[in-house]
């Protein structure tokens, strides 16, 4: 009898933890609907979402969750991405011109070669963030953690880094920077050349 009670407690428990995953990716498939056809979703999760290749220019995904989605190759200009969690999400070759990312999370992310121009992504989170090559031509950084993230090849003309946290972010062979800003960045911690920018 008590072998029986123990196996229906167990069909119980199973029966209604099961429907969970489920239920959570049909959120997430009814959210990327959703981000498609209105440019919209403001606080959703779309965690793990592949979203590669969207044409999502002057989208709302203020406060989002999109850790760990596939957003490569896709058009996000003049988003609004204010406060979204992008952890380790995938956007490189992202198309990110005049993007809004204050406050975003965006650690451990890969934005390799992507298009950052004029982005603004004050004290937004880049520790351990892949920003080799890409473009952050008149990009405000005041404020962003950027320990430890890869910047190798990127362009930076113009790109504010007052205030940004720098320690052991990798910033050799980075155009644009003008060799009072290599010295400053090399006092903070960055690792730099020795060869002019």
């Amino acid at each position: 009898m008590d072998c029986i009670k123990r196996l229906l407690s167990v069909a119980v428990v199973v029966t209604l933890i099961w429907p969970l995953p489920v239920a959570y990716a049909a959120s997430v498939v009814e959210n990327e609907r959703r981000l498609r056809e209105t440019k919209k979703c403001p606080n959703c999760d779309l965690q793990g979402a592949s979203l590669a290749y969207a044409h999502l220019v002057d989208a709302d995904l203020s406060g989002a969750i999109l850790q760990s989605a596939d957003l490569r190759n896709t058009n996000l200009s003049g988003a609004n991405l204010y406060g979204a969690n992008l952890g380790n999400a995938k956007v490189n070759n992202a198309n990110l011109t005049r993007v809004d990312l204050r406050r975003a999370n965006l650690a451990g992310a890969d934005l390799s070669a992507a298009n950052l121009r004029a982005a603004d992504v004050r004290d937004a989170d880049l520790r351990g963030a892949n920003l080799r090559g890409a473009d952050l031509t008149h990009t405000d950084l005041r404020g962003a953690d950027l320990r430890a993230a890869d910047l190798r090849d990127a362009e930076m003309t113009s790109a504010d880094l007052r205030t940004a946290q720098v320690v052991y972010a990798d910033m050799r062979g980075v155009k644009g920077i003008i060799p009072e800003h290599k010295a400053d960045l090399r006092n903070r911690g960055a690792k730099v050349d020795e060869s002019p920018f």
